[in-house]
């Protein structure tokens, strides 16, 4: 019996998915297209399916920067990644998101060297064009100062400016929550949203990013 029981755990381990996607609607394809090119595991959940979702099946969860019930995911016990400005209170990062917006790409830098950003160089752009069809600047998100985010945030790629700004920023296990608590998993806030403008090196940021949530 013991036998069985154990070989019973070991393939409700290995059943486990990588990642779980969630959108409201419709999935980003290009956010889909990053997940097959690094070989992952994943499902894509729409909010009407959040309910019958056992997200013990994943390691990790992926937020799009849509309007989600974001009750119905367990964020205090899964390793999260999120590209939304609409929930970074509930996931622990800050008040809100701050917006930054020009005519021509915005500059970012590393600010820490680590898995996430890798051998990507040291200042780089996050979008291929700054505007739109209609003329309308495209905005790049990050977190605000310190106090209106975590104050355990550690800056892995921020605005390529005085503020430095997190574009990129990482909680881990055992830092401190905004605006209070600590977290029992790690957190990743990925603020460039628009992913059919991603450059070479977005796309090499994003995948990093996936890979460190789920190293955790």
């Amino acid at each position: 019996c013991f036998h069985f029981f154990v070989l019973i755990s070991l393939i409700s381990v290995s059943a486990a998915k990588d990642v779980v996607y969630v959108s409201k609607f419709s999935p980003d394809q290009n956010i889909i297209n990053q997940l097959n090119s690094i070989g992952l595991s994943f499902d894509v959940k729409l909010d009407t399916q959040l309910s019958g979702t056992n997200f013990d099946n994943y390691n990790m969860v992926l937020i799009d920067d849509s309007f989600l019930d974001i009750s119905k995911i367990p964020i205090s016990t899964k390793h999260i990644m999120s590209l939304s400005t609409i929930y970074t209170e509930d996931v622990g990062f800050s008040n809100s998101a701050s917006v930054f917006a020009s005519t021509a790409p915005i500059d970012v830098k590393v600010i820490t060297r680590n898995l996430v950003s890798g051998s990507l160089p040291n200042i780089f752009k996050m979008y291929t064009a700054a505007v739109d069809s209609n003329g309308i600047n495209i905005p790049l998100y990050g977190l605000p100062f310190v106090p209106d985010r975590s104050r355990d945030t550690l800056n892995i790629v921020g605005t390529n400016n005085g503020d430095k700004n997190p574009i990129v920023g990482v909680i881990d296990v055992g830092k401190r929550l905004y605006p209070s608590g600590v977290s029992n998993t790690r957190r990743l806030f990925f603020g460039a949203t628009r992913s059919d403008l991603w450059t070479n090196e977005a796309k090499i940021l994003f995948s990093n990013s996936i890979l460190w949530v789920l190293d955790g």
